[in-house]
């Protein structure tokens, strides 16, 4: 019924023994129901196999050279032969022992369903007081704790972006939400969100570096979806994706210190802008603070011009 798919890359297997270990745990399932399907980006990557012996489910460990994690998704998903599909993080775990159990009773009574999705739990280790932070609205920027009928992914050619290496998972949601009415897509309802997103201070998202590398991924995530959106959606909703993607831009480049990698990205938008600016700012009034305020809360710089409005930002781009 299920197959759980899970790149990994060069991790040790103490990362991922926690995954595995909770998928153990699991109580009131049968475990002829679940496949997990791990696939290694890049063939000398591969784990012990020893690691995988024992589970009461059945592991299928696969290589691909190396591609990035969103080549490693699309391998799994080719992979599988399961009725529906769940991406994890190697990272990642289920919160508590009864998580499958509510996850497949859910699929059990899917059949109007292409897409079923829950709260998750979230680490926040930035802080100095680890958080556990409960997400409760459905949202395109995570693919866990999301389930997806595979065969509805293959006949509407959806897969992950591999030019992206941040952002593929947003771009995915994005995407397959314009190829799928919204009457196909359910809460799964659960007394306990069933996955927790783990914080790793050696992940991709928190290395050295990697705030530039999410910026341009964030970028290029926004224009690929605009893309999407401009052959799939209503004008109203274009107009609101064009408008996010003029506010993200606007709190990602107005710093006073802009890094050199991200120069680039200023007259890429410049000649977007010109292409898109008869769409921006035509939403109303509520929808445009909405907008405003998820743009600066993901993506604002420290050093962000306060001074400079948006208005007279993008005057320099005309």
């Amino acid at each position: 019924m299920l197959d759980i798919i899970i790149p990994h890359y060069t991790e040790n297997w103490q990362v991922g023994k926690k995954m595995f270990s909770m998928l153990d745990l699991q109580r009131g399932i049968d475990f002829a129901k679940i496949g997990v399907i791990v696939v290694n980006d890049g063939h000398d990557n591969a784990l012990d196999q020893s690691c995988f012996d024992g589970h009461p489910y059945r592991v299928d460990q696969i290589s691909i050279p190396h591609a990035g994690v969103s080549a490693a998704r699309n391998a799994g998903l080719r992979a599988s032969k399961a009725q529906w599909v769940m991406f994890c993080d190697f990272d990642d775990m289920f919160a508590h022992v009864y998580a499958l159990r509510d996850i497949l009773n859910a699929l059990e009574e899917a059949d109007g369903y292409d897409m079923l999705w829950s709260d998750l739990y979230i680490e926040n280790g930035k802080t100095e007081k680890w958080q556990l932070i409960k997400k409760t609205q459905e949202d395109a920027v995570f693919t866990h704790g999301k389930l997806f009928r595979r065969q509805c992914l293959l006949d509407n050619d959806i897969w992950f972006n591999t030019d992206l290496a941040f952002n593929e998972d947003s771009e995915f949601n994005a995407i397959f939400h314009t190829k799928i009415h919204f009457k196909r897509t359910g809460k799964l309802i659960t007394d306990v969100p069933p996955y927790v997103w783990c914080w790793r201070k050696d992940s991709t998202t928190n290395r050295e570096g990697a705030a530039v590398s999410a910026a341009w991924g964030h970028y290029k995530r926004n224009v690929s979806v605009c893309k999407a959106f401009e052959e799939r959606m209503p004008l109203d909703r274009y107009c609101a994706m064009v408008t996010r993607m003029v506010y993200d831009t606007y709190y990602t480049l107005n710093g006073k210190n802009l890094q050199p990698e991200l120069l680039p990205m200023k007259e890429d938008f410049r000649n977007w802008y010109r292409d898109h600016k008869r769409f921006y700012g035509r939403v109303d009034q509520k929808a445009l603070a909405a907008i405003q305020a998820i743009s600066r809360a993901e993506c604002i710089r420290e050093d962000h011009d306060e001074s400079t409005g948006i208005d007279e930002w993008l005057a320099q781009f005309d």
